[in-house]
């Protein structure tokens, strides 16, 4: 008899710890879900499209770089973008602006702070009510994968303007997988690669063997998907200061880090980054991509500009032949990455100009290369580009533009692109809408 008590006793208990785990469970579902820690997966259905990208309806946790403060206010739309919900058809009257890009047009700062959302309000303010931003970027792409994007996806949106958000590291993220890539790297999971032949441009598929986790993490994968495992996890790393370790780390031109899971973290190493993390990263003018070198550049780099080239060319046709505009904006050679890099003493500046030290010697670095090259391509071939004008303001600890930078760029972006006349007038605006009109 007591035995039978007992054991309903035991019963009772775990039934209403089980009760109390599910009330938890649902609690956390609805205000601290679980998410990814990165910017990206390729086991969603679009990676195989694009190589990696992010979840439908997912919650976005930014985490600001230089405090740690964890945001959590924002999702991905029903499309995977970090954005908000869009229609493919375009309501009467709007101005539509599409922009690609990579994290920069992803967004290392709260949505409601990147530059695409404050270019619309900016140019709202400024009597552009019907201007509408759209916005596709994902961390650690290229130039091809925006391509991808804008022929995939983009296009069906009808954008009247498509801009392409030029990064430096996009010049040789084109080049990736290479011979040498890691075979952890998530750029091996890149389903196509784009070559120059005969001087036109040639999608080559790749077959991509995705990689069997072990089963440690696949249990892992399973049990992170409860909202209350996830958040626990999140408690023990807190609590015991531990830092998510990086199944793969890139070479200094490639800082892009993945998981275990070959997720693309969006976490950068802690404040306490130690200065030799920085000492292995400093650009070497001995290698056939160093980008800021003055004369004549090597054949290899010379290609990788080419393919860049002939990449934005294949953007501006594609956009011609669905009766869309096309600009660039570049966010390289401005003063707030300059700043940046000087201070973690990647460059060096005296009153003889920016310079490297290498082996010993003194190698004096052309800052501004980047945007010089960008713009003879785009003046090649009459396609506007929007240059930084004012500096874009840096994180600490992070090369992305902080808050601040992503309004400098949104300032730029407007200004120039009412100063080209690249937006309709108030009266071609009401000519539309009366136009599009049932």
């Amino acid at each position: 008899m007591k035995r039978r008590r007992l054991v309903s006793k035991l019963c009772l208990a775990l039934l209403a710890g089980l009760m109390a785990l599910g009330v938890c469970e649902i609690i956390l579902r609805a205000f601290r879900p679980s998410r990814l820690v990165g910017v990206g997966t390729d086991r969603v259905a679009k990676a195989q499209d694009y190589g990696w990208f992010f979840p439908a309806n997912e919650p976005i946790d930014f985490i600001h770089p230089d405090t740690g403060r964890v945001f959590s206010e924002d999702r991905t739309n029903s499309e995977g973008w970090n954005d908000a919900e869009r229609t493919k058809t375009k309501p009467p009257g709007v101005f539509r602006i599409l922009f690609v890009g990579d994290s920069v047009t992803f967004g290392v700062v709260r949505r409601a702070d990147l530059y695409t959302r404050q270019c619309e309000r900016l140019l709202h303010e400024q009597g552009y009510a019907n201007v509408e931003i759209i916005s596709m970027g994902v961390g650690g792409w290229g130039t091809d994968q925006s391509l991808e994007a804008l022929r995939r996806e983009g296009v069906a949106y009808d954008p009247d303007l498509v801009i392409y958000q030029f990064c430096g590291n996009d010049v040789t993220d084109n080049l990736q997988p290479t011979p040498t890539t890691p075979a952890h790297s998530i750029f091996q999971k890149k389903p196509f690669r784009y070559e120059i032949e005969q001087d036109g441009l040639i999608r080559r598929d790749r077959h991509v063997q995705r990689r069997q986790l072990p089963l440690s993490i696949r249990l892992k994968q399973w049990l992170l998907k409860s909202a209350l495992a996830w958040n626990l996890n999140q408690m023990r790393h807190a609590f015991f200061h531990l830092e998510e370790r990086p199944w793969e780390r890139q070479d200094a031109a490639h800082a892009v880090y993945t998981n275990e899971q070959g997720e693309v973290l969006s976490r950068n190493i802690p404040a306490s980054r130690p200065d030799d993390w920085w000492a292995s990263r400093k650009p070497n003018p001995d290698s056939a991509y160093f980008p800021y070198r003055y004369g004549p550049e090597p054949e290899a780099l010379r290609d990788a500009w080419r393919l860049l080239e002939l990449l934005i060319l294949e953007m501006k046709a594609l956009c011609e032949q669905n009766d869309a505009h096309f600009a660039v904006f570049s966010e390289e050679s401005e003063e707030g990455k300059r700043e940046y890099v000087l201070s973690w003493g990647c460059f060096h500046s005296d009153a003889d100009g920016d310079f490297v030290r290498h082996e010993g010697e003194r190698v004096p670095v052309n800052w501004k290369r980047y945007e010089q090259n960008l713009r003879e391509i785009c003046a090649r071939h009459r396609i506007p580009l929007i240059a930084p004008k004012r500096k874009y303001e840096r994180y600490q600890y992070d090369p992305h533009a902080n808050a601040a930078g992503n309004l400098a760029m949104a300032h730029d972006i407007a200004e120039f692109l009412i100063a080209a006349d690249m937006l309709p007038s108030a009266e071609a605006r009401a000519a539309t809408a009366i136009h599009d009109s049932p």
